[in-house]
């Protein structure tokens, strides 16, 4: 990233139901090992992505549970 540049998350749907299957299939299992060996603090975490346990009480996730997507 650069002061110019931009990032692209993604455009998943929020309301994707079975996110973990839908969006990380058979991987998702594998993949959640590795974070938590090389980021067992989850310090590198964002909504629904791979360690994302449907945290909706944590505050910076409080928008999207007030939408009804956690």
């Amino acid at each position: 990233m650069t002061p110019e540049g931009g990032v692209y998350l993604n455009e998943a749907s929020p309301w994707t139901e079975n996110w973990k299957e839908a969006w990380w299939g058979e991987s998702y299992e594998r993949l959640s090992e590795i974070k938590k060996k090389y980021d067992p603090e989850g310090i590198f975490s964002c909504w629904k992505c791979i360690g994302f346990e449907e945290q909706s009480t944590e505050r910076r996730f409080e928008c999207f549970a007030g939408l009804g997507m956690c």
